[in-house]
């Protein structure tokens, strides 16, 4: 469920007012000001060590799932994986889930650093300015995790795609029961766990060009099922953008 943007506008008041008290330093290492920052919208957050060790993905990499094809691998053909997996959405990510990546989502995700959400959407949006989806849609968590964590990070994020490609934030999925973790689970145990998971909030999405949103993939597997809910809705087409992007799991 998208919830207002006043909650995520306060915080990002707090912040700044905070700003003008204790002077900046780097997010993840704490160097203080005098220390060079990174990049752009990364500035704001991170000094340009740990802006280096970020393994960026961007739009190079397999045109299904994101990951690196490998060096063998022609330009833009399919990786291995997605070779023998046909299920996988169109994908786009940012940057792989390890090094100052994997800390940057954890402060997000676990910690509350919701204005990381305005670099990840630019970033993320940047990758669609040359041809837009229809509708911008987010991953949803179930009401009662919500409510206790307060924020759902992959509506941060998909706010922010949506404000700076101009098109419109729906809440096309509903999340019916709570599942647990997956990455350590067998193919067919996340089948099973993903089941009647989810089903569609908005049913008039026939014909229209789907932009799915989260944080991170793991298994893929969340995302192939939101994938066959829209399929039978007969979209146009589905796409994904995830930050970050961990080795699929076989």
């Amino acid at each position: 469920m998208v919830l207002p943007f006043w909650g995520t506008t306060l915080r990002q008041w707090r912040r700044s007012a905070l700003e003008l008290v204790f002077p900046w330093s780097c997010l993840l290492c704490k160097a203080p000001d005098q220390k060079q920052r990174a990049p752009d919208l990364w500035g704001k957050w991170l000094c340009q060590d740990c802006y280096g060790t970020i393994k960026f993905i961007g739009g190079q990499g397999c045109p299904r799932c994101g990951q690196s094809a490998g060096a063998h691998i022609p330009a833009g053909a399919s990786c291995v994986h997605c070779q023998g997996d046909k299920d996988w959405p169109e994908t786009k990510a940012l940057f792989r889930y390890e090094s100052s990546g994997r800390e940057l989502i954890h402060r997000l995700k676990y910690q509350s650093e919701i204005a990381l959400a305005d670099v990840f959407g630019v970033e993320l949006a940047n990758l669609y300015r040359a041809d837009p989806p229809d509708i911008v849609t987010s991953v949803p968590m179930h009401w009662t995790r919500q409510f206790w964590r307060g924020y759902n990070q992959a509506d941060e994020i998909a706010r922010v795609v949506a404000r700076e490609l101009d098109r419109p934030l729906k809440s096309v999925f509903r999340r019916k029961r709570i599942t647990p973790a997956l990455f350590n689970k067998s193919r067919s145990e996340r089948q099973d766990i993903l089941q009647k998971a989810f089903q569609l909030r908005l049913t008039s999405v026939q014909g229209k060009r789907i932009l799915v949103v989260d944080d991170i993939a793991t298994t893929g597997s969340t995302l192939k099922e939101l994938q066959a809910l829209l399929k039978k809705a007969q979209v146009q087409s589905v796409q994904v953008t995830v930050v970050a992007l961990t080795p699929a799991q076989q």
